[in-house]
């Protein structure tokens, strides 16, 4: 008999509640920077649990306050990863740009931000791309690199995610 692959019951269609991956790192981040986690997880550090062992996640920010991103504007996200659990990450690039991505392997995630010119407002928030990504089974820290085309706000900035609730 066939395996029916569902989408189980768990927190609004999740495993877990969304949780914190990203905040103080991204007030003020100016377009072209990058940002590592250093304050969700254990000091910046996620693991499995942290995710609840699932195997699909999904992200989404929620700007802090007013910014207007420029065409084509987008928040690019990855794991980065750490073979050794958690000693040592990914390399990431030392002067990442509008032109140089953070790392040199696409993007994990990605969350649109430009909206044909209209200003965000505080509170306003976007899911990224695609709606959900493989998650990583090995421990990691967040990236985000800001190519918005705008500084992100001063304060109050958030990278959330949480772990799909997938039935096999």
């Amino acid at each position: 008999m066939p395996t029916n692959f569902l989408d189980t019951a768990g927190t609004g269609g999740f495993i877990q509640t969304v949780f914190n991956l990203m905040t103080t790192e991204l007030n003020a981040l100016a377009s072209g920077s990058a940002a590592t986690s250093s304050v969700g997880g254990t000091s910046g550090v996620f693991t499995q649990s942290s995710w609840s062992n699932a195997i699909w996640g999904s992200a989404y920010f929620l700007a802090g306050g007013a910014f207007t991103p420029t065409a084509g504007g987008y928040l690019a996200g990855w794991f980065l990863l750490s073979p050794d659990n958690g000693s040592t990450f990914e390399t990431l690039i030392s002067t990442p740009s509008t032109t140089v991505l953070a790392l040199g392997r696409s993007p994990d995630f990605i969350v649109p931000t430009y909206e044909g010119g209209a200003a965000w407002a505080n509170t306003n928030f976007r899911v990224q791309q695609g709606r959900y990504c493989k998650l990583p089974w090995e421990s990691h820290k967040i990236v985000v690199q800001n190519l918005s085309g705008a500084a992100l706000p001063a304060t109050g900035n958030t990278l959330r995610g949480t772990g799909m609730a997938v039935q096999y």
